[in-house]
C-alpha cells in the first residue's frame, strides 16, 4: 500500500489503485480538488 496525504487538509488514503494516474484527485474530506504527496508505502499498516 502507498498513502498519500492530501495538501489542504492533510486526511491520509491509500491511492495505490491510482499507481501512474496524476496525483490531483478530489478530497474525500475537504471535497476540494487537491495534489496527493505520498507519505509512506507499508504492508499491513494500522493506525
Amino acid at each position: 500500500m502507498t498513502y498519500y496525504s492530501c495538501e489542504e487538509c492533510g486526511q491520509m488514503i491509500d491511492l495505490s489503485a491510482f499507481e501512474g494516474q496524476p496525483r490531483r484527485q478530489d478530497c474525500p474530506v475537504c471535497e476540494e480538488t487537491t495534489l496527493w504527496t505520498p507519505e509512506f508505502e507499508g504492508e499491513g499498516v494500522s493506525f
